[in-house]
């Protein structure tokens, strides 16, 4: 299947393309809930889904004089949803091959932690002026620099963003 979304081209039989993973509802062509969803990353490295679903999913379309049939549709994603779509669909192997910077062991501290904290001390916040302009409780804030929990990559990268504004700023 071919697509072109927002000018680039996406090909699920380029020569470079490569199936990642495969999910299946386990549901029968027939049933009106099946669904069918191959990831693919580009040679690009550009991630799309191609996915076949029945007229009760999320793969509807209108039909003509009313109704609704199943599809076959191509969707870009950016890397963090291909690797929500891998972790939904417990592709631990597939995770491990294109995103095992993402990924620490349970045993093992959260480098991501380290990272958050020595990026408030570059900014010479408090844990509690840092959760405040990260927009999230103190004791969330406080949680993840301990990696008690995950840190997100959205709430690291707006850490980033702001100590790249200020060393710009000064």
């Amino acid at each position: 299947m071919r697509k072109i979304i927002d000018g680039r081209r996406y090909d699920t039989d380029a020569p470079r393309t490569v199936e990642v993973a495969y999910y299946s509802n386990g549901r029968p062509g027939s049933d009106f809930s099946h669904v069918r969803e191959t990831l693919y990353r580009s040679g690009g490295g550009h991630w799309f889904t191609e996915g076949v679903g029945g007229p009760m999913t999320q793969y509807a379309v209108r039909a003509e004089g009313g109704g609704t049939n199943g599809s076959t549709q191509l969707r870009a994603m950016t890397a963090d949803e291909a690797y929500d779509w891998l972790e939904d669909h417990g592709e631990m192997t597939a995770i491990d091959e294109y995103f095992a910077d993402r990924v620490a062991d349970a045993d093992e501290p959260d480098p991501r932690a380290a990272e958050l904290a020595g990026l408030r001390e570059r900014m010479g916040y408090t844990q509690s002026a840092m959760a405040n302009v990260l927009g999230v409780h103190p004791n969330t804030y406080s949680r993840a620099e301990r990696g008690a929990i995950g840190v997100g990559e959205p709430m690291l990268r707006l850490a980033r963003i702001l100590v790249d504004q200020r060393t710009v700023g000064q």
